[in-house]
């Protein structure tokens, strides 16, 4: 789904809440098993539905841990070297196209569009950018 995220820990240490308030991130979100050997869940953030370019580094290990207020709270680490992980956890709203980046009416729009996203969740499925298909690489 198109969100605008707001990513919360910077080096492993939580960012100042006015830096995350004015610098959200926009992005398609998807959020599921990776299909990798060690089974887990992992968070993305692409350019856009079609477009499997990350817009930030992906959260591994990821786990919604909050939806509240319209929104939801991904907690998980990020690869800071090999072998050494980060914590990070991100804030996401969910925005129709039509609608601005620090736009904040509508909750009730943002709630739906988690609940129908949280019913049509699937991590394999065509309408989401971690479909195998959908990141091969060009040659």
């Amino acid at each position: 789904m198109l969100c605008d995220v707001y990513i919360l820990y910077q080096s492993n240490e939580p960012r100042l809440e006015a830096e995350v308030k004015t610098h959200p991130v926009r992005g398609w979100l998807c959020y599921g098993d990776a299909g990798r050997s060690y089974p887990h869940d992992e968070a993305h953030l692409y350019r856009s539905r079609t477009d499997a370019t990350e817009v930030i580094p992906f959260v591994d290990f990821a786990r919604v841990r909050k939806i509240k207020r319209g929104g939801l709270r991904i907690e998980g680490m990020q690869r800071h070297n090999y072998n050494d992980y980060w914590k990070q956890a991100w804030w996401c709203l969910p925005v129709c196209q039509e609608q601005p980046s620090q736009h904040e009416e509508q909750s009730d729009v943002r709630y739906e569009a988690i609940r129908a996203a949280v019913v049509q969740v699937n991590a394999t499925g065509p309408a989401c950018a971690l479909d195998a298909s959908r990141l091969k690489r060009p040659a």
